[in-house]
Order: C-alpha cells, then structure tokens, then sequence
C-alpha cells in the first residue's frame, strides 16, 4: 500500500493514542478541580461544570479515538477514505452517548447529591 498522501497508518495511530491520553489525563484533571470547586459551594448548580473547561479535552479525546479507529482500519488495509468514514461516525456517536450520560449524572448529583446517584439506572 502507497501511505505517501496520508503518512503510515501506525504514526496516526500513535498519534490517535496520545492525543485520547494526553485529552483524557486534562480532562480528568478539569473534572477533579470542577468538583472540589462544586464541594466548597454545594449550591452551585453541577450542571455548571460542562462548560469548556470539560468538553475542550473531551473533544481532544474523542479526535483521538476517531484517528486511532481510522488508523487501525487503514492497518487491514481499508482505504483512507473508507476508514475515516466509518470511524467519524463511531467517534462522533460514541462521544456524543457518553457526554449525555455525563449529563444525567451531573442531574441526578444536583436533585440529591452525590448519594443520588443510581448507577443501576445507567445501563
């Protein structure tokens, strides 16, 4: 296979990887300083914490996740074009479910705290 017009699938999907990681560690980060931000002042609405402090990094790892689902593809010898087809997609639907389900959980922690969370009601 010709990687001369996208470059060796196996740099984009290192590439893929540490974007998601790098993305996923600032997240992470965001997420814990937004909580002890929220415990000092319970009043605050939690809902308050998707702002872009969180969907900036969330967004670098879901770019992350779509090059690495690209770049595996394009390993078994899919074309370019049809690998990012299918990967955008995917990326895009999966970020999208998980950024919802983050929004349930910011609703039910606002009704009743941290103990209001019903992980039962998650699957």
């Amino acid at each position: 296979m010709d990687y001369t017009s996208g470059g060796s699938p196996y740099v984009l999907l290192a590439a893929g990887v540490a974007a998601g990681a790098l993305s996923g560690l600032a997240f992470a980060r965001s997420l814990r300083e937004q909580g002890r931000v929220w415990l000092k002042s319970p009043d605050r609405d939690p809902a308050a914490m998707k702002g872009p402090e969180l969907w900036l990094p969330f967004v670098g790892m879901a770019g992350g996740a779509g090059f690495f689902l690209a770049a595996t593809l394009q390993c078994f010898a899919f074309p370019i074009d049809l690998s990012y087809k299918l990967s955008v997609p995917v990326a895009v639907g999966g970020a999208l479910t998980v950024w919802w389900q983050f929004g349930i959980i910011l609703r039910q922690i606002q009704r009743g705290g941290v103990g209001a969370i019903d992980l039962n009601s998650l699957r």
